[in-house]
């Protein structure tokens, strides 16, 4: 069996349940609980929708709101990393050789 194309993690803290919700609803992660502001996500499969995902999460996040969501695409190597913090969102994707590379030089 080949591996998932795509890996999706993320913890968000401080997350209103109805965002939650909308974000379940709208990119249906394979395992999405939330405890007390609490928010995991996880996908493996071939394809999820990481850029509406970060354009989303915009229209939803709150000033309270803080964690992040990494994707790795296993077929680009590349690491798309989805951070929240003070009411922003930020997107950075590299390559994975690029952290790969400064610890094998160490």
């Amino acid at each position: 069996m080949s591996k998932p194309a795509l890996r999706v993690y993320g913890t968000l803290f401080g997350t209103p349940r109805p965002v939650f919700e909308a974000l379940k609803d709208r990119f249906g992660f394979d395992v999405e609980t939330w405890s007390d502001g609490k928010c995991e996500l996880e996908y493996e499969g071939n394809w999820c929708d990481v850029e509406g995902l970060a354009e989303a999460l915009p229209d939803h996040i709150t000033p309270e709101m803080e964690g992040k969501i990494d994707a790795i695409d296993q077929h680009a190597w590349t690491l798309t990393r989805i951070a929240v913090a003070g009411g922003r969102v930020t997107v950075k994707t590299i390559s994975c050789d690029d952290p790969l590379e400064k610890y094998r030089m160490e």
